[in-house]
């Protein structure tokens, strides 16, 4: 009789983000013969449940990011995690995120779970407080749930080395990762169009003050003050459950300046990459940004912020510009300057696209994660025979 395919569950922030930085790995688990599960937020009414649905990716719904880390928000997370575990069962449980990562390995190890795996994307608002109470909270929650974890990926050596220090994790369980991958073929080459005197950069992201997009639109001022002919496009959503999201205020002050162009939500970046001749994140941290490996696999340069993330990714003076974070003069300065030399820019861009092939394509990360699931998955079966 034949084994039954092991069973591998993701648990993510919502189904928006599995399909977008989690869809490659679940796939190529699916090429080894996992059953794979996801498990996040429905935030589009089964938009994009049902997409991954039809790829061959059960998902199940559950309330990851309402409430917050209080006992009773948290408890009840558990509760819904477990519910989840006794119905799927699965062989190895991966999570992503703050609240998967502390909620579901409680529940992980309460049911019994064979292998239990974290990544820490980034370190997150919540660790980043102001408020000692509350990142003192997460550290010591994230002390307890990755304590029972088989092994955590991070995204960046900085991280690791924050979570090390804090003695949080076992460093002996732990290895990075070059973020999430990017596909190098979906996200293609793409030529810059030329029939503009305009430079267009782009900014995608979380409409919150982490991802700089108010130190973006303060440098827009400086740049409409310089008289350059520079347009800026802003393709992300207001993150009403983050207490630094842009106001529609805001939001209307920066229309008012006539280079700052809001273009709402979307499900596929590529056209706006395509029309776009640099892409620019000011975040004050990141894991790996997504946003620039997309940009750079399409053979744009980059405007980042010299932060963790920011900077594994961006290549200074190669591929794009680094600034220092949270310095709307610096990065005003950075935008201008490449835009005045767009011979240049186009070569960071393709200097860009060889950089996203050689170090972040998709199918590297998701080889180096399986590799592990495998040897967990060794382990284990050695440990109960």
């Amino acid at each position: 009789m034949p084994r039954p395919a092991p069973q591998l569950l993701i648990a993510s922030r919502c189904a928006q983000t599995m399909l977008s930085q989690r869809r490659a790995l679940a796939h190529a688990a699916m090429r080894q013969g996992f059953k794979v599960v996801a498990v996040g937020e429905d935030t589009d009414n089964g938009c994009s449940a049902r997409k991954l649905e039809r790829e061959g990716i059960a998902f199940h719904a559950i309330p990851v990011r309402q409430g917050s880390l209080n006992p009773i928000a948290l408890a009840l997370l558990i509760l819904q995690f477990i519910k989840v575990f006794r119905k799927i069962k699965p062989d190895i449980f991966h999570a992503f995120t703050v609240k998967p990562v502390i909620a579901g390995m409680i529940a992980a190890k309460i049911c019994g779970i064979d292998v239990r795996v974290a990544t820490i994307p980034g370190l997150g608002h919540g660790f980043l407080s102001k408020s000692k109470i509350i990142s003192r909270t997460i550290v010591l929650l994230y002390k307890v749930s990755l304590s029972v974890c088989d092994h955590i990926f991070f995204y960046n050596r900085h991280d690791w080395i924050v979570f090390s220090e804090l003695n949080i994790v076992n460093t002996k369980k732990t290895s990075i990762v070059n973020g999430s991958g990017v596909n190098t073929e979906y996200f293609k080459s793409s030529k810059i169009i030329k029939n503009t005197e305009i430079f267009k950069f782009l900014f995608i992201g979380r409409l919150i003050k982490e991802k700089g997009i108010n130190d973006l639109i303060q440098a827009a001022a400086i740049i409409r003050n310089n008289n350059r002919l520079i347009s800026i496009d802003i393709v992300g959503e207001i993150d009403k459950n983050n207490p630094s999201t842009l106001t529609e205020k805001e939001i209307f002050l920066a229309k008012s300046m006539n280079i700052v162009h809001f273009k709402g939500q979307t499900d596929d970046v590529r056209p706006f990459i395509e029309a776009a001749n640099a892409i620019v994140l000011p975040s004050y941290r990141e894991g790996i940004p997504l946003v620039l490996l997309e940009g750079a696999a399409m053979g744009r340069p980059l405007v980042a912020t010299n932060v963790p993330g920011c900077s594994d990714v961006v290549r200074p003076g190669e591929t794009g510009y680094l600034v220092p974070a949270g310095d709307p003069e610096a990065l005003a300065a950075a935008m201008m300057q490449m835009a005045e030399n767009p011979s240049l820019a186009r070569s960071m861009g393709d200097a860009a696209r060889q950089d996203a092939i050689a170090r972040f394509s998709d199918e590297a990360v998701s080889s180096v994660v399986l590799e592990r699931y495998s040897e967990l998955l060794a382990r284990h079966s050695a440990f109960d025979a």
